[in-house]
């Protein structure tokens, strides 16, 4: 596994000038991630005020999506397997 490099911006005014530029926004919170050039970028929601957010919501409206959840596996088979057998175990229950 290599390590990543998270360039953090602080100005929601500059991170709208980087996200402008990517295809995609994603938001997990607090954060919110670009990635570009192959450099990952984020903004740390809870360090803005909440005008500053209101704001940054509004100029990436288009290209944000928020993600419900993170799930970490080795492949898409393993991936795949894993939620299957929980939803297994949850028909189970019903």
């Amino acid at each position: 596994m290599s390590l990543r490099e998270f360039l953090e911006v602080e100005n929601w005014e500059d991170f709208v000038k980087i996200a402008q530029a990517s295809n995609l926004v994603i938001r997990i919170d607090p954060y919110v991630f670009v990635y570009l050039y192959g450099l990952i970028f984020f903004i740390d929601l809870g360090k803005l005020t909440s005008e500053d957010v209101k704001n940054l919501f509004q100029a990436l409206k288009e290209k944000l999506v928020l993600v419900k959840g993170v799930k970490v596996s080795r492949s898409i088979y393993e991936f795949i397997k894993r939620q299957s057998d929980k939803g297994d175990m949850n028909e189970g229950n019903q």
